[in-house]
């Protein structure tokens, strides 16, 4: 799965249970999530 990737195949089961999916489209820019990503893995350790 890209998670960037705008295309949605609304034919995949994305869920393997009952259950409902919802989604919101792009919420942060690729810049803005890898700021975020690359703050969260220097803090965890």
């Amino acid at each position: 799965m890209d998670l960037f990737n705008p295309t949605i195949n609304k034919d995949k089961n994305w869920l393997p249970y009952d259950g409902v999916v919802n989604y919101y489209g792009t919420i942060l820019n690729k810049e803005l999530a890898n700021f975020y990503f690359k703050n969260l893995l220097e803090t965890i350790a």
